[in-house]
């Protein structure tokens, strides 16, 4: 019995808390980033260009599948026929390097922490966190807007109703 319960550690230990910590059921919105339940879209503006995305599973190797569709016109229509839907997955791996007996050093160990979505490429991190600046950028670039939609047919960018967080809002 004992084995059992130091199994459990060394495997939360190796893996992570984070298998145990719930994911939200509605998005939590923060100053520079959202985080997104399963199966919900989220929308990206940049200019006149869109894209809908939603989580779609989590992974055992602290990662995520996602699907998204994307449109370069200001409609916004993602079921034309100029619209694109891509599958990706995203996931964050690192390896430990213990560098002196009280400092352990992380390195990248084949983390892919970028969704691609057409001109798009938003970071997200574990728990499904995603945030407002674009890959080699520390500046918001993108506005995101959460919605409860999880059928890609039911979105409307131009939606009265939807709050687009830019980055500059104070954090909720």
């Amino acid at each position: 019995m004992i084995l059992f319960f130091v199994m459990i550690a060394a495997w939360i230990w190796y893996y992570g808390a984070n298998y145990l910590l719930p994911l939200p059921e509605t998005p939590i919105i923060r100053k520079n980033a959202i985080q997104m339940p399963i199966g919900k879209f989220f929308l990206v503006r940049e200019g006149n260009r869109y894209a809908a995305i939603r989580i779609l599973r989590a992974t055992w190797s602290k990662g995520a599948v996602y699907e998204c569709y994307s449109q370069g016109d200001d409609l916004g229509n993602f079921n034309s026929k100029s619209a694109t839907h891509k599958k990706g997955k995203v996931c964050e791996r690192y390896k430990e390097s213990r560098i002196s007996p009280s400092e352990v050093m992380l390195r990248d160990n084949g983390s892919r922490q970028n969704i691609e979505c057409g001109q798009f490429s938003l970071e997200w991190s574990n728990q499904n966190w995603v945030y407002l600046k674009g890959h080699g950028t520390d500046q918001p670039i993108f506005e995101l807007a959460t919605t409860a939609i999880s059928n890609v047919t039911q979105l409307n960018v131009k939606d009265k109703n939807l709050q687009w967080i830019s980055g500059t809002e104070r954090q909720k």
